[in-house]
């Protein structure tokens, strides 16, 4: 198993008034996860992390045309999660901002658009996976997201994984964030219904990186439940796809099972 990582970093960029209001709830799930951290640290041996004071730091910032300055001030991060509607002319420019900076090891630029089709047609670029959410209903989804991809770093999980695995699969890329969730860890038949609702968007996918979460605890293994939701992911992907991912053994929500993917295409 994988140790923690208490030297985490990671940030949340919110810009524009209608993301502010999404980065409020992004705070209060940051701080609920540092102190779950620190519970399960101080209760859980096989974090296997060295007695310290440090623990990961999560941050949010929020911007608007007054505040685009701050962006200078972002220390250097893991993840930086920029998040904006897609016809923010300032969204655009923080993000070349956070690039030309060199502010993070790899960036989710979240492009928040209206019904119809995506307008934009940039590249994302090296260390960056551009994906594109439909801003109604986006707030709970952006959340989780951002939970998603902090926890599996922060904690420890039994298949060995790293940023160059992310970065191999999602590098370059721009594409869709797909999640799943069930109350219970028997959910093969629904997750294979999840996967053909989903197909499309999959197949066009040329790296998928998966999180599987499970509150079971120590009943969780990679027998049982994990291996059969990368078996059924792999059928599904096309034969050119990378296909990588880790898991979450520390999920404190109420579901039993949940899967997230980043479908990228290059």
């Amino acid at each position: 198993m994988d140790s923690a990582d208490r030297k985490f970093r990671a940030c949340f960029v919110g810009v524009g008034d209608k993301v502010v209001e999404i980065s409020k709830p992004v705070l209060t799930e940051f701080n609920s996860l540092i102190g779950y951290y620190q519970k399960c640290r101080d209760d859980d041996s096989s974090f296997a992390v060295e007695e310290s004071n440090e623990y990961p730091r999560l941050m949010v910032l929020s911007l608007n045309e007054q505040q685009d300055s701050h962006v200078q001030d972002i220390p250097r991060q893991d993840l930086i999660f920029l998040v904006g509607t897609q016809q923010d002319p300032l969204f655009w420019t923080t993000r070349e901002k956070l690039i030309t900076g060199n502010r993070c090891s790899f960036l989710f630029t979240v492009v928040l658009h209206g019904t119809g089709n995506v307008g934009w047609s940039g590249q994302p670029l090296v260390s960056e996976s551009i994906i594109f959410l439909k801003e109604s209903g986006s707030e709970k989804r952006i959340i989780k997201f951002v939970k998603d991809m902090s926890r599996v770093w922060m904690f420890p999980h039994l298949l060995s994984c790293d940023f160059s695995d992310m970065h191999h699969a999602l590098s370059a890329t721009s594409g869709a964030y797909l999640s799943f969730e069930s109350q219970t860890a028997d959910c093969l038949p629904a997750f294979r219904q999840f996967l053909s609702n989903n197909l499309e968007t999959i197949q066009r996918a040329s790296g998928i990186f998966y999180i599987v979460s499970s509150n079971l605890g120590n009943d969780f293994s990679i027998s049982k439940h994990l291996q059969p939701v990368i078996d059924e992911i792999g059928k599904v992907a096309t034969g050119e796809c990378t296909v990588v991912g880790c898991d979450s053994l520390y999920a404190e929500e109420e579901a039993s099972f949940s899967a997230t993917m980043i479908c990228g295409k290059k």
